[in-house]
């Protein structure tokens, strides 16, 4: 089993030009930024499926899946066992190679358009001000990251779990989602070592991200002022 089939992937997500972007900034400020509907106008999860497989087989795919979304909104399901069914019903057995090039074409087709214009200006203040900045989402790393990427900041995702080149439909370890949030952060970063920390975000699975934060921002973007 590798690590979402980065070490495969022909982007090189870990080779030491990516290592040498994601180095530590001690003493400057810290920007923790959700993904879907913070950063963007729509979940991207239904996007790139959409985009991968077409409406038709999307909308049908939803009609078979509806009774798990139900049992979600009414409390009788996790956020990640409904994303386990949703991932294997769409792509259990994919190629991890073929998915991370859909991945790298949606990150540069669809996701420049599917970016709040306000995002993009709160965000270019943040990289004007040499702050280190870093996507926390419950969306999967392979399309958000080469997003990231070109942006020149970091990503913190949920991963897909991938066994033999193909994926499972399985997640590798927890949706990152919630308390969980907080817990990649620590482990990726030092929080005492950063100064003061910005964070941004849209659903109850941000507020303990958001707790985290000197100045935090819950569904609005707003320039910061020194």
């Amino acid at each position: 089993m590798d690590y979402a089939g980065y070490k495969n992937h022909p982007r090189k997500y870990f080779q030491e030009a990516f290592i040498i972007m994601i180095k530590q900034f001690p003493n400057s400020p810290l920007v923790l930024f959700d993904f879907d509907g913070t950063l963007t106008q729509k979940d991207t999860l239904f996007e790139i499926i959409k985009f991968d497989k077409g409406i038709f087989h999307f909308i049908l795919g939803m009609i078979v899946l509806s009774p798990y979304f139900i049992a979600f909104v009414i409390g009788k399901c996790s956020s990640q066992f409904m994303k386990e069914k949703f991932l294997k019903y769409f792509l259990k057995n994919r190629s991890i190679e073929n998915w991370n090039d859909t991945c790298d074409l949606f990150s540069k087709k669809v996701i420049p358009g599917l970016i709040r214009p306000e995002a993009l200006k709160v965000l270019e203040e943040h990289k004007r001000r040499k702050s280190r900045i870093i996507v926390v989402t419950a969306s999967i790393e392979n399309w958000v990251r080469p997003w990231c990427m070109d942006q020149d900041i970091e990503c913190i995702g949920s991963r897909l779990e991938v066994s033999e080149g193909k994926i499972s439909g399985k997640l590798m370890g927890i949706n990152c989602n919630g308390e969980e949030k907080v817990r990649r952060i620590k482990e990726f970063l030092n929080l005492e070592t950063y100064g003061p920390i910005y964070a941004y975000g849209d659903s109850k699975g941000d507020i303990p991200m958001l707790k985290l934060a000197d100045y935090a921002y819950f569904k609005k973007l707003e320039f910061v002022h020194e």
